[in-house]
């Protein structure tokens, strides 16, 4: 079997997995209890509850240090049972009492085995019919949806899945930490580095743990199953929203097809990381926060617990959890988007009947995501660098003006400590065992953040652009003059003098010198704001467009404002404007250093909120316009048609034209040998009989299952006068990877695409005395790479029987030796290069 073909296996069991416990499973549980929502609302409602629950599964066992796959098979098989039993109106005892009656009518012979198996069949049966009748029936009602649905998914595998293919390995330098922090996990060791947001992790470590997946193989390919639910999550709240039937799928088209974005929007998505993972619950809990109010004053004003609406407060608040637990810059995007909700409900809000329930929610959905964080810091564990930063920021410590360059400055020095040759596996009998001590992502200085655009997106791409919120004094990067910190200083004034008051002007004059001042800043701004959107949004080809788009991602507002005064539509109103609120502050915290605001985050992060949010604007827009002409000059069926009219124009244009998406396609920090070499290592040796020689991604990902010495150690260890006198790894296999063409690890080398190979010219250098991940960079990977080589060219030449040729390739080798654990090889030789003198 190819590499190519097992990898989309191990996809479809992931996804498999991973939708059958967090969509199929609570459907199940219940599906009687939310039946009559729509489809849309239903798959919401599913995956919120899903995940929310199995994160705090995983944290409460891990903090109880009893995780295990069987507790946590108890824990979702129990609860799921009495929540079923519950739902139907019935007892656990009663379908314990049941089953133990068919049972004991076969062991005493009076029900035969073939009855037994007939029965059992027939109920789970029946299920499955149902629920293939009930698809039948939604297919045939609604088939152009289903066919469009479809093709969303073959997009979002076109778009981001042929990168796990092309390109096998991690692609984000921070993946390495996050990999560090699940495999503790496995050791009841959960905030390994710190207090930190654990919901991604707990996701990620349930998996391993349930279904027996590599840690590995699901940082390299859960990232797929991540931005197939980002879209997906995007349509089912368009579909909730939008009164005209297709207009959802104009912005999918738009997003996924169209070549309009820049390329760092989307970038991030071919990672496995905590930020994009809780994307997923931002737009959830926004339409549950519209349907409370939508169902709440229906009720007018009904008091008690078990009211309606009280659901989907109850579904606002674990979305709302959900975003926190896994990482708090979804959080913010989620409160900057409950803050424009309560513009555009205003008129509701603040009734007693509303915001009572919507605070005390919110309190809740708070809590039930720090409780674990706060219950692992009574236990001992500090705060990880990044939580600080956050309660940092919340605190106002940080200047507005500085924020982005010190996390830029912060980011660089968390790369330069992730999966680094310094302290972790630098074991000198071989054998790496995992580094609690703080290695990879156990920032003790508070300073850093794990997973930062800085070193995951940007820089690491090489196609990074400028940062435009760091800003020289009085100009940002366009050479404009910034908005903040203009205050002029007046001349130094003796203590006695007396300062003549200045003459009174006129009020016109005032007001007009007022007027131009505002007139004046506000221009300046939406220039600025102008060319910030060309600069990290969207692609250069769309300068003169970008008004027009800013225009429309905003005119829901004017849209809103029709709708509220028409009295059936005040709802849809309400949401039109607290879509197109939404805008205005992600575009303000965007522009946040010219307005002299906090910079709660930076430029890079923020502009793939923008990308992900205006389409929802955009369509809320269009689906305003349509649906103004609904009922005075057409009808509702020509409207829909109408909107699907326009998809498959813009489709055919985007075809027609060339001006669609091709496949992205971002190089990984590991070659695809040394992916195929690890997995055929993994599935034919014992665990921990083996040890893998190599530069420091595989570090982590044998973790589990075998021993890493890294490769600067290894040479560091024969160098010169240090050269140790008896060096041996205690493991019956070592495998010694190489890479012939060393490959690009985060930055643009002068080899990069050219064909450099190792050569004796790249062993004669000096080994880099620098740690960290720049050991593996630049010159210096190719140096390590040839002095690696021509190591195993003299040790072959001393044991040609024990060692020979794993697997190789044009541009990757492998070796394995083959030893007595009893009488171990000593590995410490003279091959040529470690005695030179420099």
């Amino acid at each position: 079997m190819s590499m190519q073909t097992l990898t989309i296996l191990q996809f479809i069991g992931i996804l498999t997995a991973y939708l059958g416990m967090t969509v199929l499973l609570p459907a199940f549980v219940f599906y009687r209890k939310v039946s009559e929502e729509r489809f849309c609302v239903r798959f919401m409602i599913y995956f919120v509850i899903g995940n929310v629950y199995l994160m705090n599964l995983v944290m409460i066992l891990q903090l109880l240090h009893i995780s295990h796959w069987v507790t946590l098979f108890l824990g979702t098989v129990f609860p799921a049972v009495w929540t079923l039993a519950r739902v139907h109106n019935t007892t656990v005892k009663d379908g314990v009492i049941s089953a133990a009656k068919a049972v004991n009518s076969f062991l005493s012979g009076t029900m035969g085995g073939r009855l037994l198996l007939s029965k059992t069949l027939r109920f789970f049966g029946g299920l499955w019919k149902k629920g293939f009748l009930n698809l039948a029936r939604s297919i045939r009602h609604n088939f152009f949806d289903w066919v469009a649905v479809i093709g969303i998914i073959m997009l979002v595998f076109w778009q981001y899945g042929c990168n796990r293919i092309w390109n096998m390995g991690y692609c984000f330098s921070d993946m390495p930490v996050h990999t560090y922090w699940v495999n503790a996990m496995n050791r009841n060791e959960i905030y390994i580095a710190g207090v930190y947001p654990f919901g991604f992790h707990s996701i990620i470590y349930y998996l391993h743990e349930m279904f027996g997946i590599y840690t590995y193989v699901l940082f390299r390919l859960f990232g797929l199953a991540e931005v197939l639910l980002i879209h997906l999550v995007l349509l089912a709240f368009l579909k909730a929203c939008c009164k005209v039937k297709y207009t959802p799928y104009i912005a999918m088209v738009l997003y996924l097809a169209a070549d309009i974005w820049n390329d760092e929007t989307y970038n991030r998505y071919c990672g496995t990381l905590p930020q994009e993972f809780g994307m997923i619950f931002i737009l959830p809990a926004v339409y549950f926060l519209f349907a409370f109010f939508a169902d709440r004053k229906k009720e007018n004003g009904a008091k008690g617990r078990k009211v309606h609406s009280t659901r989907y407060l109850i579904y606002f608040g674990l979305s709302f959890s959900a975003t926190l637990a896994v990482h708090f810059y979804n959080t913010m995007i989620a409160g900057l988007f409950c803050m424009a909700v309560a513009v555009g409900f205003l008129g509701l809000l603040f009734r007693k009947e509303y915001f009572g329930r919507i605070l005390l929610t919110g309190i809740l959905s708070v809590l039930l995501a720090v409780l674990p964080m706060a219950a692992a810091f009574a236990m001992g564990k500090p705060p990880e660098g990044s939580l600080r930063w956050g309660l940092s920021i919340i605190s106002g410590a940080n200047a507005s003006s500085g924020d982005s360059d010190d996390r830029e400055q912060e980011d660089t020095e968390e790369d330069s400590r992730t999966d680094t040759s310094g302290g972790e596996g630098a074991d000198t009998t071989g054998q790496s065992e995992p580094d609690t001590s703080g290695g990879e992502g156990a920032d003790t200085t508070g300073q850093s953040e794990p997973d930062t655009s800085g070193g995951e997106g940007a820089d690491t791409a090489g196609q990074s652009e400028p940062d435009t919120s760091a800003q020289g004094e009085g100009e940002n990067s366009h050479g404009m003059p910034s908005l903040a910190g203009t205050e002029t200083q007046s001349p130094d004034i003796e203590p006695s003098a007396e300062i003549p008051k200045p003459p009174k002007q006129p009020l016109g004059v005032r007001l007009k010198t007022w007027i131009k001042g505002k007139w004046n800043k506000t221009t300046h701004f939406l220039e600025g704001l102008v060319f910030t959107m060309n600069a990290y949004v969207l692609s250069r080809i769309l300068v003169e467009a970008v008004p027009g788009i800013l225009i429309i991602s905003v005119c829901p507002i004017l849209l809103g404002l029709y709708y509220l005064g028409q009295r059936r539509t005040r709802h849809y109103g309400s949401m039109l404007i607290s879509v197109a609120f939404c805008m205005v502050f992600l575009y303000m915290m965007m522009m946040s250093s010219w307005l002299g605001l906090p910079s709660l985050m930076d430029q890079n992060r923020c502009r793939i909120y923008i990308a992900y949010m205006l389409m929802a604007s955009v369509a809320m827009a269009l689906d305003g316009m349509i649906s103004f002409f609904v009922g005075w000059i057409t009808t509702q069926t020509l409207a829909d048609a109408f909107s699907l009219g326009i998809v498959g124009f813009i489709s055919g244009v985007l075809i027609f034209s060339g001006a669609y998406r091709q496949p992205i396609n971002m190089k990984a920090f590991e070659s695809n040998e040394a992916i195929t070499c690890l997995t055929n290592i993994l599935k034919s040796n014992r665990r921990f009989h083996f040890t893998v020689v190599s530069a420091n991604d595989e570090l982590r990902m044998v973790e589990n299952d075998g021993y890493h010495y890294e490769i600067i150690h290894f040479l560091r260890s024969m160098e010169g006068e240090n050269q140790a006198e008896y060096m041996t790894i205690p493991t019956p296999k070592i495998y010694f990877f190489i890479e012939k063409i060393p490959v690009d690890y985060g930055v643009n080398q002068e080899y990069e695409g050219s064909g450099r190979r190792v050569s004796r010219e790249g062993a004669k250098k000096p080994l880099p005395n620098s740690g960290g991940l720049s050991v593996y960079q630049k010159e210096n990977r190719y140096t390590v790479m040839s002095r690696m080589y021509y190591w195993v060219q003299e040790f072959q030449a001393l044991y040609p029987n024990e060692m020979r040729i794993y697997y190789e390739t044009d541009n990757f080798i492998c070796y394995e030796v083959d030893q007595n654990p009893y009488r171990l090889f000593d590995l410490s030789i003279d091959y040529g290069y470690n005695s030179m003198e420099y």
